[in-house]
């Protein structure tokens, strides 16, 4: 347990910077305010099954495939995906206008939905 909480405590140090963050020991979800939208980093530990991204609707709008030999990802014409096998993380774009329509829980899952992380997003003022 104590080695749990240490653990995390670095992430929380090493991404600093972002908005908010949302960890267990398998997958770990940040999102961040863009110019044009909201990016959500899912990074998970080990890089080896699907990476799915889900709204407050539960509607998955992102997804990257097994990523080997290579990653193979999609999403709508109008969000970007991608994701590294080097830091095992894929990054999920929505280019949309920041309003209270994005408010409510964001989820990343790895795997047959066993491991995820989700994240509560709450637009105060548009």
């Amino acid at each position: 347990m104590q080695s749990t909480f240490f653990i995390l405590t670095i992430l929380i140090l090493y991404i600093s910077n972002t908005v908010v963050l949302s960890c267990n020991i398998h997958v770990c979800l940040t999102w961040q305010a863009e110019k044009d939208g909201i990016s959500f980093k899912c990074k998970v530990n080990k890089l080896s099954w699907k990476v799915m991204f889900y709204n407050p609707s539960n509607q998955e709008l992102a997804h990257c495939l097994t990523p080997f030999p290579i990653p193979e990802c999609y999403t709508s014409p109008n969000n970007t995906i991608q994701q590294s096998r080097i830091t095992n993380t894929t990054i999920f774009i929505v280019k949309h206008h920041i309003e209270s329509s994005l408010n409510g829980q964001w989820k990343c899952t790895h795997g047959t939905n066993v491991d995820e992380a989700t994240v509560n997003i709450t637009v105060l003022k548009e």
